[in-house]
């Protein structure tokens, strides 16, 4: 710490040469201003001192006050290739290598299934498990491709207009015969085949013309 005196006092007598009795006036006047300007001059090297003494030590108290540290290299930072710690990654030598930069390529031919159709790719290390362009079939209407019976079930399929692929549907038997009227037959297609007596039971028939 420094301490400040107060400014020392001019004395109030000085010894003057002999034969110059107290001295002349200017004489006093001149050795009155060089006293006071010793003296200004040891004040003001003892602020400067101070001032410098105090600008060294503000950087120092800033950064124990927000807690600032030297960061220090982690571990492993300095290790030279090859070197390590036991803790890193292994490779799994069954995995394909992955292409920096991967380009698909595998040509125009779709691979699908019921839900989507992608193009597959032929690189090695394909990053998207050798699928791209993978979309869901976009379909079109509706076509019955076999007509279901009284007896038989039909189909129906529609097509994807991307990739062609057919989904296929089963249109359930409408169990509705179509009865021949022909031949003898009534309106709903019997035939009487054994006439009814006063004592027996009669039969009669009538046959689908289309499951028969």
């Amino acid at each position: 710490m420094v301490r400040y005196g107060k400014l020392a006092s001019y004395p109030q007598r000085v010894d003057w040469p002999a034969g110059t009795a107290n001295g002349s006036r200017n004489q006093r006047k001149q050795n009155k201003e060089v006293y006071v300007m010793r003296t200004l001059t040891r004040k003001l090297l003892s602020l400067l001192l101070a001032f410098t003494m105090v600008c060294a030590m503000v950087p120092a108290a800033m950064a124990a006050d927000t807690g600032t540290t030297q960061e220090q290299p982690s571990q492993g930072e300095n290790q030279q290739p090859g070197e390590g710690d036991g803790n890193e990654d292994e490779t799994d030598p069954t995995d394909p290598p992955v292409t920096p930069g991967h380009v698909h390529n595998g040509g125009d031919t779709w691979k699908s299934d019921s839900t989507n159709h992608w193009h597959e790719c032929t690189v090695a290390g394909c990053p998207d498990n050798g699928k791209y362009d993978e979309a869901a079939h976009d379909f079109g209407n509706w076509t019955v491709t076999t007509e279901a019976t009284c007896g038989k079930a039909g189909e129906r399929t529609r097509t994807c207009s991307e990739c062609n692929y057919v989904q296929k549907e089963v249109i359930p038997a409408t169990g509705e015969h179509k009865w021949v009227t022909e031949g003898g037959a009534d309106q709903d297609g019997w035939v009487v085949t054994k006439p009814a007596t006063c004592t027996e039971k009669g039969e009669k028939t009538r046959t689908c013309s289309v499951c028969k």
